[in-house]
């Protein structure tokens, strides 16, 4: 099986606390066997403005799988993953509201994924498990996806996190679609995968962030 990461990100929050990526600025990634922490940002695009669309209504508080990211400051549109040892950079605010010890789960060797293929993507809270938490993924792929007519980012259909500990997981690219002309696919590059919480009216807001590197 292929080998993924953990990693364990402390949130960027309006006190001031830096995200880290296994204690360093960013996010970090796991094993899958192990899996790293990250902290939160959001959007559809790389920095969508706030009420720049129209959420869609929730029924039963479920939301829609339309998201409007609302960046919470504008390091979030710069957001984007540099190697496992950096992680992300700039540091973004993330959610006031989440719990802690967000940790996420991603590819940790190039070797452990290539392209044309397919890849896991996860995140869960380390030890509080809240109930009708709903959660997505927003990809930032690289520059080789990207023109005038695809902005390279594409992004999951909101998906409940377990209460059990176990991680919300994506397959990627099957669970991402993006806008237009932009479509998700694993070519050779790095990604940038922001996690996100979503609300009941489909607002989106950062969690933390990973990535990881195609050969």
């Amino acid at each position: 099986a292929a080998a993924v990461a953990v990693a364990l990100v402390v949130q960027y929050a309006p006190s001031g606390r830096g995200a880290a990526h296994g204690g360093t600025a960013g996010g970090g990634a796991a094993n899958q066997a192990g899996a790293h922490s990250s902290a939160p940002s959001g959007g559809t695009g790389p920095g969508s403005p706030s009420g720049s669309r129209t959420a869609t209504g929730s029924v039963g508080g479920i939301p829609g799988d339309k998201i409007t990211v609302q960046p919470l400051d504008a390091h979030f549109t710069d957001l984007a993953w540099k190697d496992d040892h950096t992680g992300c950079l700039p540091n973004s605010r993330t959610d006031p509201d989440a719990p802690a010890e967000l940790q996420t789960s991603a590819p940790r060797s190039t070797m452990d994924v290539k392209a044309g293929g397919t890849t896991r993507l996860a995140m869960r809270f380390k030890y509080t498990w809240p109930t009708r938490y709903y959660v997505a993924a927003q990809v930032r792929q690289p520059a080789s996806l990207q023109g005038s007519d695809s902005s390279g980012v594409v992004i999951s259909k909101p998906r409940l996190l377990p209460t059990n500990g176990d991680y919300a997981e994506f397959t990627f690219p099957q669970d991402f679609s993006g806008e237009a002309a932009t479509t998700a696919a694993l070519v050779k590059g790095t990604y940038t995968v922001l996690w996100l919480h979503v609300h009941p009216n489909g607002d989106a807001y950062y969690l933390g962030c990973d990535g990881f590197a195609v050969s």
